[in-house]
């Protein structure tokens, strides 16, 4: 997890130090508008995502982070005018021919982004270099040139391209240039829940320019498609896993490979056991299993060794339950106005009046939609090493939901073992928790020299 952010002359205006006290979870950032909330955000995000153009086309001077493994991640801007080979001017030559696209060449030509490590005597080593280089971005140019070109009604902007199109499994380059750095970024995840929640663009629609979207990007009908995958792939998880246990059960009694239980612990365990099929069947994960209530003496060695399947079998259902209860709760609570929520393999979410009568999706309010897209990112993309990211997530949302969801917050970092860094202006939002929230302008080092 992160544990302090440095910034210094952010657009050249305001340099930050931001320091997460350890075991904090949530951090909340607040200032003026201009500030650069949402661009610390993006920092953060692009920086875990290996999205090193992202800081060429950005207005700073040197950025820091530390991460709580005492590894540090330097980034900085310098002038350093680079020597091209032949072949790197064979490829800018060829570059040449095609229409010029922006990339702000005006802003210093290369960024060093810096791995270290700080020992315990606070001793920091060097482990790998990266530039990002004019001839970098120009390999990246000519990557998307092409396929902007045909389009005349874009507006070719090298940065906006790039924030739209780059995948980073496509830039083999920077794999293969700082592999240290590559495999320490991608070992922890990041999730960046937007300012923008629902996307309403018309694709269709004469006066929208065509552009090709992330797939983090999110509707309230994708992420209900997306949690009937989630079912779908944990079902023949499930399948999978029972097929392998239950062919070798025979070979497993006759060997004696487990424990014939006592008749106290085998009550236990089985009551256990049904509660937790109870709690599974509430969401469609399994079907009904009948289970008696006493079984005869003479086959607890077979029952013992049929119980530990069983709890063996439904473990592939433990962190995917988790969360479908913890977002049931969650969005539950919020109350929407005069509806409740469903959760099944067939529809993903399902939404009712109280009639229990199915409502569209698409039909709830922008307030809802934000609401249940929110807690299902959170939930659902969150998990150990994972960095929360939300933008305003006040915007479109009631005020009595607002008081009620910091609690909520902390609690997913908690279960889910991650970090959440929210962006707001709200104080509504913030409560009474100002000793886990930044305020950008008074931390501003700038203006307060």
């Amino acid at each position: 997890m992160i544990k302090r952010i440095k910034i210094t002359e952010l657009y050249g205006l305001y340099s930050y130090d931001l320091i997460i006290p350890q075991n904090q979870n949530l951090t909340i950032l607040t200032g003026p508008n201009g500030y650069g909330k949402t661009t610390i955000l993006h920092i953060i995000e692009h920086l875990l995502k290996c999205e090193f153009w992202f800081f060429y086309f950005l207005d700073f001077k040197e950025i820091t982070i530390l991460f709580d493994s005492n590894k540090v991640i330097s980034i900085s801007k310098s002038n350093k005018q680079q020597i091209e080979n032949k072949q790197q001017n064979h490829i800018i030559a060829k570059e040449n021919e095609m229409e010029e696209i922006e990339t702000n060449d005006s802003k210093p030509t290369q960024v060093d982004i810096k791995l270290s490590e700080i020992s315990a005597l606070n001793e920091i080593s060097d482990i790998e270099i990266f530039s990002v280089t004019n001839i970098y971005i120009q390999r990246l140019r000519r990557s998307f040139a092409r396929l902007m070109l045909y389009d005349e009604s874009y507006s070719l902007d090298l940065a906006e391209i790039l924030e739209t199109n780059y995948k980073l499994e496509e830039d083999t380059y920077l794999e293969n240039q700082c592999r240290s750095l590559f495999m320490f970024l991608q070992e922890r995840k990041c999730n960046f829940v937007k300012e923008q929640r629902i996307i309403t663009s018309n694709p269709h629609s004469p006066n929208e320019k065509r552009r090709f979207t992330k797939e983090s990007e999110y509707t309230i009908n994708s992420i209900a498609q997306e949690l009937k995958n989630f079912y779908s792939n944990k079902q023949l998880e499930f399948a999978i896993k029972s097929q392998k246990i239950d062919t070798s059960f025979i070979q497993r009694l006759v060997n004696e490979e487990c424990e014939t239980y006592e008749d106290a612990i085998f009550y236990k365990k089985l009551e256990e056991l049904k509660e937790r099929l109870r709690a599974y069947q509430t969401y469609g994960l399994i079907r009904e299993t009948n289970i008696l209530e006493k079984y005869p003496k003479g086959l607890k060695k077979v029952l013992s060794l049929y119980l530990n399947d069983m709890e063996n079998k439904i473990e592939v259902f433990d962190l995917f339950y988790k969360q479908l209860s913890t977002f049931d709760k969650f969005v539950s609570e919020k109350a929407l106005s005069h509806k409740h929520i469903g959760l099944n393999a067939e529809k993903g979410i399902c939404i009712y009046n109280e009639q229990d009568d199915e409502i569209p999706l698409h039909k709830l309010s922008s307030g809802e939609q934000n609401l249940i897209i929110l807690y299902y990112k959170l939930i659902f993309t969150g998990e150990k090493n994972t960095i929360l990211l939300i933008d305003e997530p006040e915007n479109s949302l009631h005020v009595a939901w607002l008081s009620l969801m910091l609690k909520d917050y902390k609690l997913i970092a908690e279960k889910m073992g991650c970090q959440i860094i929210i962006a707001t202006h709200s104080p509504t939002l913030i409560g009474d928790n100002w000793e886990i929230t930044c305020d950008l302008y008074e931390n501003n080092q700038t203006e307060n020299k």
